[in-house]
């Protein structure tokens, strides 16, 4: 059997399946930290995604960030909500509601907002910030603010391919999936 033959084969018996409704939406929580003057902790970023608008003493789900002041870094591995706030910290950070302990070598803060946690999409700034990040030869504090944006944006399509082999095939079954923002436009195309 040709290769060009074997490989149209196994193209066609690749099954495709979207499994996401492309009605479906959800909201980008987008956090940018300005430093205040003389603050050790330099600017950083970060988003995650929600299903809906986060309540107080939810548990946030994100991939963890660093935060750092040029020398130290500090990796941010967990977030909860309080009343009106949302709290990060590293994973020795011990945090309830709008508070938490720090040990040694980590680090966290907390963003209040006056005005409760946001019900709407928009941007907001904290009306205070409090936080401690602890090096071995000093404790430090951000001084700035922290910004947030949410927006509404399309949940990713999933697309799952799975491989299912004839009985003398060679080729033993595998399956792979991918994200995308939209549909494939042209799922037709050979694989060689």
């Amino acid at each position: 059997m040709s290769r060009i033959r074997y490989f149209s084969l196994l193209a066609a018996s690749i099954c495709l399946m979207a499994a996401s409704s492309n009605a479906a939406s959800l909201l980008s929580y987008q956090f940018s930290y300005a430093p205040g003057r003389a603050d050790p902790i330099q600017p950083f970023d970060f988003s995650f995604l929600s299903s809906a608008f986060v309540n107080n003493n939810q548990t946030l789900n994100f991939r963890p960030y660093v935060v750092t002041d040029g020398t130290n870094s500090f990796t941010i591995t967990q977030g909860i909500t309080g009343s009106g706030c949302f709290n990060f910290g590293t994973s020795t950070t011990s945090m309830s509601g709008c508070g938490g302990s720090v040990q040694p070598g980590g680090g966290g803060f907390e963003a209040t907002f006056a005005a409760g946690l946001p019900t709407t999409s928009g941007s907001f700034t904290s009306s205070s910030l409090g936080g401690l990040f602890e090096t071995s030869t000093t404790n430090e504090n951000p001084t700035g603010s922290l910004s947030l944006k949410i927006t509404e944006v399309q949940s990713p399509l999933l697309y799952r391919f799975t491989y299912t082999p004839g009985p003398a095939d060679p080729i033993q079954a595998f399956a792979f999936s991918l994200y995308t923002q939209d549909f494939l436009s042209d799922v037709t195309r050979r694989l060689v």
